[in-house]
């Protein structure tokens, strides 16, 4: 499915920003494979960690490639495929598919109250991730969707600082302390022991 996504925006002439969002698999809604009464069927199973905007542009990508295929004579493996697509019922937890999360996507990959009730260790990975989308209420407004191709520093005014204000990222000052607490608790790695056995005796000036 993302590589599906991302050969569609590729294709769309979007910018590597937006190809971003669906390249890794952890960055798609996944089809868990439901058995009920001997027929099979799929539940589409939404992402938890996922933003509107995200899942509202997958949403258009679907809906857009397989129309797509009918025009091209090519739709009859979408079309069947999709009859058995549903969403999954409200409450329904899968225990099959992967919660992971992607390593190399935009900030607006996540949704904001998600990913601000992440430690901080983990939105200190995400400090230097650009934007790719507007808000969603903004997503669709200008019919020739500028954002697409737009340079980012006239994104960033236009559309992104609003929705990067949405996100609580590490100060640099946190920055710092972590890095700081990783070499005094850690040592650096290409150290060797008897380094190591210093830095563990540290342990007594580190503050709690």
């Amino acid at each position: 499915m993302g590589q599906d996504r991302t050969n569609f925006l590729v294709n769309e002439g979007m910018n590597a920003r937006v190809l971003k969002l669906y390249a890794e698999p952890e960055g798609n809604s996944e089809d868990e494979k439901i058995t009920e009464n001997g027929e099979a069927h799929y539940y589409i199973v939404p992402k938890e960690a996922r933003s509107a905007s995200a899942t509202l542009l997958a949403r258009k990508i679907d809906e857009t490639r397989k129309k797509t295929a009918k025009l091209l004579g090519r739709g009859r493996y979408l079309v069947d495929r999709d009859r058995d697509r549903v969403d999954a019922p409200a409450g329904h937890t899968s225990t099959s598919l992967s919660h992971a999360l992607p390593e190399d996507v935009p900030l607006d990959w996540f949704s904001p109250d998600y990913f601000n009730d992440l430690p901080a260790s983990m939105r200190a990975r995400y400090h230097d991730s650009p934007i790719a989308l507007p808000l969603p209420r903004r997503l669709w407004e200008d019919p020739k969707r500028d954002w697409k191709t737009m340079q980012y520093k006239l994104f960033m005014t236009k559309y992104g600082d609003e929705v990067k204000a949405q996100y609580l990222l590490p100060t640099d000052e946190e920055l710092a302390a972590i890095e700081e607490n990783a070499k005094a608790y850690y040592g650096d790695e290409n150290d060797g022991d008897d380094e190591q056995d210093d830095d563990e005796d540290m342990g007594d000036d580190i503050n709690p």
